[in-house]
């Protein structure tokens, strides 16, 4: 698993979402890798393509979110996807502010109830879940899991 060349990234991470994300909508995978927002994903990659894929989304000035995590069938069950989340996780903590300030004090991610290998992998990288939901009426609930340690204390605020 390494980093992927940024040649064709819009492209293929579409292709890539389409193809592995579950049930993803074309217009969620749309606004979701506008070129404003491809810094924000981290994707590795072996020599047939990309291998798995996640973003991290800045909500709020404390919070932020990990999104559209995907992993190739084929790479499924070798802990592709706990060192996806292990990385990801790294990277959100370390995302700043244009003033210098660490951005991501508070992680979440959701994940469907259902999807045990996922929330394995989230669990292994230091998530806990904390809550359920149902984005609508009559769709399968989701976990909300929250990561618990916080981003290094900011001393720009003492």
């Amino acid at each position: 698993m390494r980093p992927c060349r940024q040649r064709s990234l819009q492209k293929e991470l579409r292709t890539f979402l389409r193809r592995h994300a579950d049930d993803l909508p074309p217009e969620s995978i749309r606004s979701a890798t506008v070129r404003s927002k491809l810094e924000n994903w981290l994707v590795r990659c072996d020599d047939r393509g990309i291998l798995a894929a996640a973003r991290v989304d800045p909500n709020d000035w404390y919070l932020c979110t990990l999104k559209n995590a995907a992993v190739r069938p084929d790479a499924r069950g070798r802990g592709v996807g706990r060192q996806l989340y292990m990385d990801l996780t790294q990277k959100a903590l370390g995302l700043r502010t244009l003033e210098g300030h660490l951005r991501c004090h508070v992680l979440a991610a959701d994940v469907t109830s259902d999807n045990v290998p996922s929330i394995r992998a989230i669990e292994r990288a230091g998530f806990r879940p904390v809550n359920e939901f149902c984005w609508a009426r009559g769709q399968k609930p989701a976990t909300v899991m929250h990561y618990v340690r916080l981003a290094p204390k900011d001393r720009s605020c003492v």
